[in-house]
């Protein structure tokens, strides 16, 4: 059986969908960042500039693209579960409040520290694994419950966390 696979081409094809699928576009380009990294190569200017251009776009493009794929979701998929809202506090207050005790232990001033903080207290929705979710119609309903919750979350958690960031270095320094 083995054999008549072999020379039905049925494993030829099967490696060359794997290697298909592993070398696509975007890791032949992260491989050629690598590369130029370390060979320390530098683009000239003008694709320097449509990189940084084109990358500083990437959040707001990845917001407007799980933005489109809400507006097509059902509100009555989402659903409060229990597991999703452990893990937005987890994201939401556990790492912001870590974050805070680093830049506490080092010392950094209540700018840096806010800022550090808040990033870090953003929610997880626009990520890859739920824009996977969106494109590959898997899970979506979980994938949308997860944005709901923890984008509902973090409008109350931001701005405590900022607010107990403040006091407590006006209370320190």
């Amino acid at each position: 059986h083995l054999l008549f696979s072999i020379f039905s081409g049925k494993i030829l094809y099967k490696k060359r969908n794997i290697l298909k699928r592993i070398f696509t576009i975007p890791f032949i380009i992260e491989v050629l960042a690598v590369l130029m990294y370390f060979l320390n190569i530098r683009l000239i200017l003008p694709i320097a500039n449509t990189v940084e251009y084109i990358s500083s776009m990437v959040p707001t493009l990845s917001a407007f693209l799980v933005g489109m794929y809400f507006s097509n979701f059902p509100l009555k998929g989402i659903k409060f579960q229990f597991e999703i809202l452990i893990a937005s506090a987890y994201k939401l207050l556990l790492f912001p409040i870590l974050v805070f005790i680093v830049c506490l232990i080092a010392h950094f001033d209540i700018d840096t520290t806010l800022v550090f903080v808040t990033l870090s207290a953003l929610p997880s929705g626009i990520e890859l694994t739920t824009t996977t979710c969106f494109s590959q119609n898997d899970k979506t309903p979980f994938a949308a419950n997860i944005n709901a919750l923890s984008f509902t979350l973090s409008l109350a958690t931001i701005p405590l966390m900022c607010f107990i960031t403040n006091e407590i270095y006006s209370i320190i320094y």
